[in-house]
């Protein structure tokens, strides 16, 4: 059966028949549960497999593999159909046909994978034992393939379905697979023209090993034709011999008539990794030099219409498997009485390489320098913007203060006040995406912190909404702010119900650890240059509508979404959290197959003492709700201060905001301080000088014209070095903090703050 005829029938739903035997009876696939197993095929009864003898030896069945001769061949075409053919009739971006050796399975043809060969696993054994296609998932859910090399190596599977390839003695001596990075199931018409597939795969194999015998017969010693192409003597000229070896491009002469290599020089052999005599003699399709068969057909229509062809960008395969980029030239030579195509190719895989390297590097660029630009314009929004809510934060608290318990304007006040802090929610969710949100780090195991909070998880996500979790155990900790990572995970398990809509549908929460090399952070937001190395990850991944290309390039810009305009930052302020913990995010979605995203956080250099391992759990129903951090912006509005305790002494208030100065000092005045302001480094300095015996506290701003923060403060303290200072800003405090380390800094205030979050840190430093 032809390829086209093949894969005509397999879309078309019909059956195949072909001179292999199928298994007797109908096929169903077992739908997989996650958590309860793995489906396979029920057992064939055909009559050649039930014979099949159980206790043949490994040594055996390596013979009947190594007598095919497929072992490190080159690529063929009607294999790689296959492979293709593969993915379309299960609808996966991954496939490869492999044969299995004594230690390794060697690739023979795959689509979606660079790959010459992968080890051997417990994933290949049990597909060997098998009498109809192996169909795994998840493998996620299976302990024994977690460490798998066959699928957690280059390939990195989560779904696989494989088709053991048995010769005629019932040897299984291949495997033709396919994956896909997220979970999914097989219809029971996908399976069963996989098998179809693994059945052709077998009957083209014997039918290129019946080919290649009869070819030795036909060309044994003594017929004279493939004598003469193989000789040495070919070429008469001994000058066109010695620029024909010297030649640095890849040269080929084959026949005309034929199309047989009858010599090639030794820039050719060099590079191909080819010998002599397993080129000449042979025909350019037993060869298969040239990977693109359009490309062949299109050299030979030149030949036939110019004889000849110039520069033609094509790629050629080595005896290794591994592709290049070259510039064929073809021209019909004579050689004694004979037509022949002399063929010089011009390597520029390197160039090409090169090319393509400078590309990603300068997309990568225009990424890094497009976020680094929204940072810094959300960091600068975020703090002028803090300023602005100081004036109203400010004012609320100080007027509840001021009014009796039932005035009726308390109300509206309380709800101004409940509108601001929402503002400053999402300052610093701007502040977090900049880079500079308030973060206190301590080690954190993501295993437990993502426990914790399995309550809040399952509210968060729709009814019809099936949360699993599946947490790793004795899972390295991490430097992390948990009120952060806490915010993420929550973000993106609300994102993952969103993608799912009024639909059903399943969303998996895990944990892990990985060993990630650079080519697999190549494609990690925000910088694909992270350092190889071991990560600690967090992975939400959900069965929704999934995202196209153009969605997920702009996923991480601030204020973007697909479901509405004033959706806020979610994944944005994601990125930015992840961002100042020196880790990465990867994306992994396509329309209709649902979306996966994973978060890597580098190893804390330190670890504590291993703990009780957390255990996989899935959570199928309700939880208590677990009540969540506040966040930093949101401090508590408690009883009325002034009536329980008043303040003595002189505050100078140093900030370059009106707004700021103007509430600072009705608060403090409030409760009784004398308060003294500036609107700059310089000022305060003077007014400090003038005043430094009476002054109690320095409430000082960090970001201000003329003179920062850190310069006023350095000179208030070499006027008097005993001076309490309490240092207010909206940028990061552990930054700030590690900044004065050492110079005596009293506290720290983060913007915005209510009259009872000041009163009580000016308390704290004065009774110190």
């Amino acid at each position: 059966m032809s390829l086209a005829r093949l894969s005509r029938t397999l879309l078309e739903g019909g059956k195949i028949n072909s001179n292999r035997e199928s298994p007797t009876g109908s096929v169903t696939a077992t739908e997989y549960l996650p958590g309860i197993g793995h489906g396979v095929f029920p057992e064939s009864r055909n009559s050649e497999r039930m014979n099949r003898s159980s206790d043949r030896s490994e040594e055996a069945r390596a013979g009947a593999l190594h007598a095919y001769g497929i072992l490190d061949t080159p690529a063929e075409e009607v294999f790689d159909g296959l492979a293709m053919l593969a993915t379309q009739v299960c609808a996966t971006p991954m496939a490869l046909l492999g044969f299995i050796d004594r230690g390794r399975v060697w690739i023979k043809a795959k689509v979606g994978l660079d790959v010459v060969e992968l080890p051997r696993g417990g994933f290949c054994a049990r597909a060997m034992e098998q009498d109809g296609p192996l169909i795994i998932a998840d493998a996620a859910m299976e302990p024994d393939l977690a460490s798998d090399p066959f699928l957690n190596g280059q390939v990195k599977a989560r779904f696989c379905a494989a088709v053991p390839l048995r010769d005629r003695q019932g040897y299984t001596i291949g495997l033709l697979t396919v994956f896909d990075r997220v979970p999914r199931r097989l219809r029971q018409d996908q399976a069963q023209g996989l098998q179809a597939l693994g059945h052709q795969a077998m009957a083209l194999l014997d039918a290129r090993c019946e080919l290649s015998k009869r070819a030795r017969v036909a060309h044994a010693p003594g017929d004279p034709k493939p004598a003469s192409h193989s000789s040495r003597g070919t070429l008469p000229d001994a000058r066109f011999r010695k620029a024909f070896d010297a030649s640095p491009e890849l040269m080929v002469i084959s026949a005309l008539s034929d199309g047989r290599y009858i010599e090639v020089n030794e820039t050719f052999l060099r590079v191909t990794g080819y010998r002599r005599e397993e080129v000449i003699g042979r025909t350019a399709s037993e060869v298969n030099f040239l990977v693109d068969p359009w490309e062949r057909s299109q050299i030979r229509q030149l030949l036939r219409q110019r004889g000849a062809a110039h520069n033609m960008e094509a790629r050629f395969r080595l005896k290794s498997g591994e592709e290049r980029v070259g510039l064929l030239s073809a021209t019909t030579i004579h050689l004694g009485y004979e037509r022949y195509v002399l063929y010089v190719v011009n390597d520029i895989t390197e160039r090409e390489r090169a090319e393509e390297e400078q590309k990603r590097a300068d997309a990568r660029m225009q990424r890094a320098q497009k976020l680094e630009s929204l940072g810094i314009l959300a960091g600068g929004i975020g703090h002028d913007f803090n300023n602005i809510l100081m004036g109203i934060l400010g004012n609320a608290s100080l007027a509840l203060e001021q009014l009796p318990d039932d005035a009726p304007a308390r109300y509206h006040i309380r709800e101004i006040e409940k509108s601001a802090l929402r503002a400053a929610d999402l300052t610093a969710q701007m502040l977090a995406y900049a880079g500079e949100g308030e973060t206190a780090r301590e080690p954190v195991n993501l295993s437990k912190l993502a426990e914790e909070m399995g309550g809040l998880l399952h509210s968060a996500v729709s009814k019809k909404a099936t949360l699993r979790c599946t947490y790793a155990a004795n899972l390295p900790v991490v430097l992390a702010d948990p009120a952060q990572m806490r915010q993420v995970l929550m973000n993106l398990v609300t994102n993952a119900s969103e993608a799912l809509g009024d639909d059903e549908g399943a969303i998996r929460v895990s944990t892990g650890i990985l060993q990630a090399d650079r080519v697999y952070l190549a494609h990690a937001y925000p910088d694909p240059e992270l350092p190889a190395g071991t990560y600690v990850y967090l992975e939400v991944s959900d069965t929704g509508v999934g995202m196209d290309a153009q969605t997920r390039a702009r996923i991480f810009e601030p204020f973007y979404s697909t479901k509405g305009p004033g959706r806020g930052l979610g994944l944005a302020a994601c990125l930015g959290i992840v961002r100042g913990h020196g880790g990465g995010i990867l994306v992994d979605s396509r329309p209709g197959h649902g979306t996966t995203i994973r978060l890597l956080l580098p190893c804390a250099k330190e670890q504590p003492p291993v703990e009780t391992s957390v255990r996989p759990s899935t959570l199928q129903a309700a939880a208590p709700t677990v009540a969540p951090r506040p966040s930093a912006a949101q401090r508590e509005v408690s009883g009325k201060i002034a009536d329980t305790w008043r303040g003595s002494g002189t505050v100078l208030v140093v900030d370059d905001e009106d707004v700021v100065r103007a509430v600072a000092r009705m608060m403090l005045e409030f409760v009784g301080y004398t308060v003294l302001v500036a609107s700059d480094g310089v000022d305060a300095v003077e007014v400090f000088r003038q005043h430094a015996d009476e002054i109690s506290v320095v409430l000082l701003d960090m970001s201000m014209p003329r003179m920062n923060g850190e310069q006023t403060f350095d000179a208030i303290r070499a006027i008097r070095p005993d001076a309490r200072v309490i240092l207010s800003s909206g940028y990061q405090e552990r930054e700030t903090i590690e900044r004065f380390s050492g110079k005596g800094l009293a506290a720290f205030l983060p913007k915005p703050y209510q009259f009872q979050a000041l009163l009580r840190k000016i308390r704290e430093v004065t009774q110190c």
